[in-house]
């Protein structure tokens, strides 16, 4: 996923519309974040 992509996920959270795009959204992104190791998120959140 992209900055491009993510940035989309939480636009679609935060959007007052339909309520199942949001949860949609938060699913998806959830989902994408878990599927990295303790390591690999730690390194990523250091990467400037």
């Amino acid at each position: 996923m992209n900055a491009d992509q993510l940035l989309g996920l939480f636009r679609q959270i935060i959007d007052p519309g339909d309520p199942a795009v949001r949860e949609r959204a938060a699913d998806e992104l959830t989902d994408w974040t878990r599927s990295y190791s303790a390591a690999e998120a730690i390194t990523l959140a250091t990467v400037p």
